[in-house]
């Protein structure tokens, strides 16, 4: 959820909007449909935010005004629904939802978050999060102070794919005792945007004195672990070219939790009695910029992130050009 991503999408609106709506399209929405939910307003059933907007409003106000329900359609009871929101933008950072067929205003509350997620410059300006503080992370340098065109401030989005792909192995494995038999589970990545840190925060010694890498430790969440990311561990060239970034004493982190995420999806399509009960997609969009983003995600979901071979669960990837409502 970087600055940047105030700039357009294809689609015509902005490239935040657009990652949120497919967060909700290919993400929530269906986790909520799987265990009996439809949303409703009044008499209308399903909402597919294909709704009249005003000027004013927006998706993430609009289904405000709606509810969750049983579905009367479906012949069967409502299940609960444990929903883990990882995002990687300030920081890494974890909310846990749950909701059940007689508690369900948190899930619709979760709907509009996911639909109106802002950016760092608007939430903190030129200032430094709290949470950056209590994390004991060092305070952004001059390098980190650019302020963009039209934006109050850009401070350090100080994470990166690695964190959330590091924090949700560590959720997996953590939630690997409530799985039994019939258990669904879903996981989404939706990003637009490459593996990459800044340089100076980085271990990236090709750019010099003043420049060149510190390895700076960004941990994840403490109810994730809070594990120290040392290091972006891949990054990509303009043309597609992946090159493994490891840390300062040489360690492939990035392939080393590649393994780590994979085993524990393994594992959980076994608890679970069958790989068809773990279905992970993965969506990638490009930013209009010059890189090759349909190599870039093609390498980065195909190879260097999920890897079903072994367990056998389901695997799905889109890239850019996707077609939105709007």
């Amino acid at each position: 959820n970087s600055t940047s991503m105030q700039g357009l999408d294809p689609t015509g609106v902005t490239r935040l909007e657009a990652q949120n709506r497919l967060a909700f399209h290919y993400s929530l929405k269906p986790v909520f449909e799987n265990a009996g939910y439809i949303f409703k307003k009044g008499d209308q059933l399903g909402f597919n935010g294909d709704v009249q907007l005003t000027n004013s409003q927006s998706l993430a106000t609009e289904i405000l005004d709606w509810e969750l329900i049983d579905n009367p359609f479906d012949a069967k009871t409502a299940q609960q629904v444990t929903i883990h929101t990882i995002d990687f933008s300030y920081l890494v950072t974890h909310t846990k939802t749950v909701i059940n067929s007689t508690s369900t205003a948190e899930g619709i509350t979760l709907a509009s978050n996911v639909l109106g997620k802002t950016t760092p410059d608007k939430q903190y300006g030129s200032s430094t999060s709290a949470d950056w503080i209590a994390r004991g992370l060092p305070a952004p340098s001059n390098l980190d102070a650019y302020t963009a065109p039209g934006t109050p401030g850009n401070r350090y989005s100080g994470t990166e794919m690695l964190g959330a792909l590091t924090a949700l192995k560590d959720l997996l494995n953590d939630e690997l005792s409530s799985v039994a038999t019939d258990t669904l589970t879903y996981v989404g990545l939706l990003t637009d945007g490459r593996p990459e840190r800044r340089p100076w925060w980085d271990n990236r010694p090709e750019f010099g004195q003043g420049w060149s890498g510190v390895n700076v430790a960004l941990p994840t969440d403490a109810n994730l672990g809070g594990d120290p990311i040392t290091s972006s561990g891949l990054r990509y060239l303009s043309n597609g070219t992946p090159i493994k970034v490891p840390t300062a004493n040489g360690v492939d982190i990035w392939g080393q939790n590649q393994q780590e995420l994979n085993a524990a999806l393994d594992r959980t399509a076994a608890a679970s009695g069958s790989p068809d009960n773990v279905k992970v997609i993965s969506v990638g969009l490009g930013d209009g910029g010059l890189s090759n983003w349909s190599a870039i995600y093609s390498d980065l979901f195909t190879n260097q992130t999920f890897n079903n071979q072994v367990g056998g669960w389901g695997y799905q990837v889109i890239t850019p050009n996707i077609q939105l409502q709007n």
